[in-house]
């Protein structure tokens, strides 16, 4: 008896102890803008009023719960932040689902937006950023959030309203990135890691004519990495999923990192000004990045533009699962090497995309230098109502992209290959193209979908995975484009211009 009670008492102590132990690695805050507690953020009734100075990492990190609200801009750096390099810091939108504590809590705190921009009174950089972040593993979550909807968004992320004004100093009139990383505070020679971004709206102020006694460049990024490898400087783990990002010339731009991800994002109307060209996204000098299941809308010049500034190329690049609606008068080009330097992306890999109503190269690599060694691939993507879509690398290396098992509906310009499909009747393969649900339909033209249904070359993961979450392949083969076919189960608009989508 004795011997079986000690084990209750020792169980029992192990326990309590094992609880404590993990109640004391939990750290979490909570940040009301109209807190009127102590302060303390220890609870929605003394919550702080914004992000304090110092943040806490916690034993094994740590999440500030914010409510709904306005809030200004942060510094993650080693003041605020320490950079161990381990615990990651969350900033995380406070839900009616998901709070934290009960303790002050009300319903109405987690059912709007909590939105971020720059006060007139902040010195630092004036106003040149929201968030600025020296330091690793962060997180800023929005909790909800995704397609069109800016208002389904957790985050709302803005630049301050004088960008760009005549009385600002030149220097303050360009470059202003809601995220920015090495590009204002001298940190691109650093090293950074396991930096996360999700479920943000980012709206830019669209093109302004900045003038300071000469036009110049108006410039402003949504997301802006910018490292310099050669230097000792790069970024690596990092994840962009779920955002909403409309009216910068790029609307990401990321320069000298590897091992990341771009998906599910929505990206709106990138735009271009004087002497800058607009890019939603901007690729540098990166190795093993995935940017799958995102929707460009009305890309101006570029979709992804690819560049070779920091001198590394771009390595181990898969593009898959995205659509492509439309792109601006005068726009060029749509996933594609930028400039004629040589060797800029190496064996990227494009595959099962739907391009819609492009009047631009697709995909373009430009020159390489050892084409057998470092081509790219193109296979199982869906064009529809696109004209001059030549995928010959046209004015680059020739042979640098290989392509095939890609379908040509009411579209021109194609390249001829042994596995291509091609009709033109004009009629979409598409649930409902006006209302962007960009599944298919075969019910709608069963001629046409044939060129796409089971028709693309079966590929292995991640490719094997379709943009809602479809197996692939549903029947006999890979269908071609971003859609799997299954059935009634497709008939899902993933981004609708009324903005139904929230995951």
């Amino acid at each position: 008896m004795k011997k079986y009670f000690k084990q209750f008492l020792f169980c029992a102590f192990f326990l309590s102890g094992f609880l404590a132990w993990g109640n004391a690695m939990a750290a979490d805050y909570y940040v009301r803008a109209d807190a009127t507690g102590s302060n303390n953020g220890l609870d929605w009734t003394n919550a702080y009023t914004a992000l304090p100075a110092t943040l806490d990492r916690g034993d094994s990190g740590s999440t500030y719960y914010i409510a709904d609200g306005n809030y200004g801009g942060y510094v993650f750096d080693t003041a605020s932040a320490a950079n161990d390099g381990i615990k990651a810091i969350t900033i995380k939108k406070a839900t009616v689902a998901a709070h934290g504590t009960e303790t002050g809590w009300n319903d109405t705190y987690g059912d709007g937006q909590a939105v971020f921009q720059q006060p007139d009174d902040f010195s630092n950089s004036y106003r040149k950023f929201v968030f600025a972040i020296e330091v690793s593993y962060i997180t800023i979550d929005g909790s909800v959030g995704s397609g069109s909807d800016i208002a389904a968004y957790g985050f709302k992320l803005l630049q301050h309203p004088s960008y760009g004004d005549v009385d600002n100093p030149s220097g303050y009139q360009t470059s202003f990135n809601l995220i920015t990383l090495g590009q204002d505070v001298g940190e691109r020679t650093s090293v950074v890691a396991g930096h996360k971004f999700l479920h943000l709206a980012l709206i830019g102020s669209g093109h302004l004519s900045c003038v300071d006694s000469d036009p110049y460049v108006c410039r402003s990024d949504g997301i802006n990495y910018n490292f310099s490898p050669s230097e000792g400087g790069e970024f690596n783990d990092l994840e962009i999923g779920h955002i909403y990002a409309s009216g910068f010339k790029e609307n990401i731009s990321l320069l000298g990192g590897s091992d990341g991800s771009i998906h599910d994002c929505y990206f709106s109307d990138n735009v271009s000004g004087y002497d800058a060209h607009g890019q939603n996204i901007n690729i540098d000098s990166l190795d093993n990045f995935n940017i799958y299941n995102n929707i460009f809308k009305d890309s101006n010049v570029f979709c992804i533009a690819a560049h070779i500034q920091r001198g590394i190329p771009i390595t181990n690049t898969r593009v898959y699962n995205n659509i492509f609606d439309s792109m601006t008068a005068g726009s060029t080009r749509c996933i594609a090497s930028m400039t004629a330097d040589s060797d800029v992306i190496w064996g990227m890999e494009v595959y099962n995309n739907t391009f819609i109503n492009i009047d631009a190269i697709p995909v373009l690599v430009q020159t390489i230098t050892d084409v057998a060694a470092n081509k790219s691939y193109v296979y199982n993507n869906l064009f529809y109502g696109c004209n001059g879509v030549p995928l010959t690398n046209a004015g680059g290396s020739p042979g640098a992209i290989v392509h095939d098992y890609n379908a040509y509906i009411y579209s021109t310009g194609y390249t001829a290959a042994t596995h291509n499909q091609v009709d033109d009747d004009g009629a979409d393969p598409f649930v409902d193209l006006a209302n962007s649900d960009y599944a298919i339909d075969i019910t709608a033209d069963t001629a046409n979908d044939a060129h796409v249904i089971n028709t693309g070359l079966t590929l292995t993961s991640p490719y094997d995975i379709d943009y809602i979450g479809t197996e692939r392949p549903a029947g006999a083969g890979f269908d071609i484009g971003a859609y799997e076919y299954v059935g009634a189960s497709d008939v899902i608009a993933p981004a609708s211009p009324t903005g139904l989508s929230v995951s």
